[in-house]
C-alpha cells in the first residue's frame, strides 16, 4: 500500500511538473503542438496519395494489357513505360515488368526482354511471377543461342519449382538443348523423365516420338 502511494505521488510531481513547464514555455509548446499536427497531416495525406497512386498504377497496367491484346503494342510500350518510370514503388510493377518482357519476347526484342525477366527475378517482390519470369529467361537465352545460360536457367526452375504446371517443358527444353550441344545421352535422360513422370500428356508423346527418333538413328 506505501510502495502505491510512493508511486501516485511521484506521478502526481511529475504532471505537476510538466504543467509548470507548459505554462512557463507557451510559446513551444504550441510550436510543438503545430508540429505534431503538422505531420499528422503530411502523413494522411502521403497516405491517401500513395493509395491513389496505386490505384492508378493498377489501372495503367489494365489499359496497357487491354492494348497489348488488341495489338496496338506501341501504345501499351508507352504506358508501360510510364508505370516503370512513375510508380516504382507501385505493387503493380513486377506485373508490368512481366508484360514488358514478355511484348518484347514477342517482337524479338531478346536484349529487352532478358533485362526485364531478370529484373523480376532480382527484385523476388511477388513469388507467383519468379518461375513465369525464369522460363521466360531461359526461352530468351536460346532464342539468342545461349545455350549455356539457357540450360542453367531451366536447371534453375527445375530446381526452384519442382511442382510448377511448366516442368515437364522444361524438361522437355533441356532434352532439346542437350541435343543441340550434342549431348545425346542427356538428352534423352531428360525425354525419358518426362515420358515416365507424365504419361498420357502432350509431353510424353513428344518425348516418345523424340526417343523413337534417337533409337532408330542407333539402328544398324
Amino acid at each position: 500500500m506505501e510502495r502505491q502511494r510512493w508511486k501516485v505521488f511521484n506521478m502526481n510531481i511529475n504532471l505537476g511538473s510538466w504543467i509548470e513547464w507548459v505554462k512557463k514555455n507557451k510559446g513551444a509548446t504550441l510550436t510543438v503542438a503545430f508540429i505534431a499536427l503538422l505531420l499528422g497531416i503530411v502523413g494522411t495525406a502521403f497516405v491517401i496519395q500513395s493509395r491513389d497512386m496505386e490505384r492508378q498504377s493498377w489501372y495503367l497496367l489494365y489499359r496497357a494489357q487491354m492494348l497489348a491484346f488488341q495489338g496496338q503494342t506501341k501504345d501499351a510500350h508507352q504506358i508501360i513505360n510510364e508505370i516503370e518510370s512513375r510508380y516504382a514503388r507501385s505493387k503493380a510493377l513486377d506485373f508490368t515488368l512481366l508484360l514488358d518482357a514478355t511484348l518484347q519476347a514477342r517482337e524479338a526484342n531478346w536484349a529487352g526482354s532478358i533485362e526485364k525477366y531478370k529484373a523480376i527475378i532480382e527484385r523476388n517482390r511477388v513469388r507467383p511471377l519468379i518461375p513465369m519470369a525464369t522460363i521466360g529467361l531461359a526461352k530468351a537465352y536460346e532464342a539468342t543461342n545461349a545455350l549455356d545460360k539457357a540450360v542453367e536457367t531451366y536447371q534453375n526452375f527445375t530446381s526452384a519449382h519442382a511442382d510448377h504446371f511448366a516442368l515437364p517443358q522444361a524438361y522437355e527444353s533441356l532434352a532439346r538443348l542437350y541435343e543441340a550441344k550434342g549431348d545425346q545421352s542427356k538428352s534423352k535422360e531428360f525425354l525419358e523423365r518426362v515420358r515416365v513422370l507424365y504419361p498420357e500428356s502432350i509431353w510424353s508423346r513428344h518425348a516418345e516420338a523424340k526417343l523413337k527418333v534417337f533409337s532408330s538413328q542407333l539402328a544398324p
